[in-house]
């Protein structure tokens, strides 16, 4: 026969082992609801590319970048540009450009043996225009662009890319 201080503690014991088992389904939840390569499937990042380069009418600017195989889907691309004053020093001579410029630029999937989506011509910098029809798959990319009088170019490649985990 127990006593009562022992069937306290039992009853003590039984409510603690409750609380452990509900702190243990707590936990488990949040185990199992957390991100991680275990539930995840696949997730959004954006790849930035940056480059820049004096151009004019004998020398286009190419741009390469690689879009990585670990992709499922390119969301979308952009490609923006900032045109600023050419300058070249020669020895004791100094060249400059950059004012009255037109920009066009083309697309290329293969490493620059073919070039589609011709861009432009424009007469000042751009922002955010959508390249994502141009870019149908990973691997190398490259963008060339043409100027008709020496200028500058700053360019950025914005990628929102789907990428898969198994």
């Amino acid at each position: 026969m127990l006593n009562y201080n022992s069937e306290q503690r039992i009853k003590k014991l039984e409510d603690e082992i409750i609380s452990l088992k509900l702190q243990v389904n707590e936990d488990q939840d949040r185990y199992h609801t957390m991100l991680n390569a275990r539930n995840m499937v696949e997730y959004y990042t954006t790849a930035i590319f940056n480059d820049a380069e004096n151009i004019d009418a004998d020398h286009p600017f190419y741009m390469d970048f690689r879009i990585p195989s670990t992709i499922n889907e390119i969301v979308k691309a952009e490609v923006s540009f900032v045109m600023g004053n050419y300058r070249a020093s020669l020895v004791d001579e100094i060249s400059e450009g950059g004012s009255g410029a037109s920009v066009s630029f083309s697309i290329s999937e293969d490493s620059g043996a073919s070039y589609k989506g011709a861009f432009g011509p424009y007469g000042g910098s751009r922002d955010d225009m959508d390249i994502t029809d141009y870019l149908n798959s990973y691997g190398n990319k490259r963008i060339k662009f043409t100027a008709d009088y020496p200028c500058r170019l700053t360019v950025t490649v914005v990628c929102k890319l789907k990428v898969g985990t198994r």
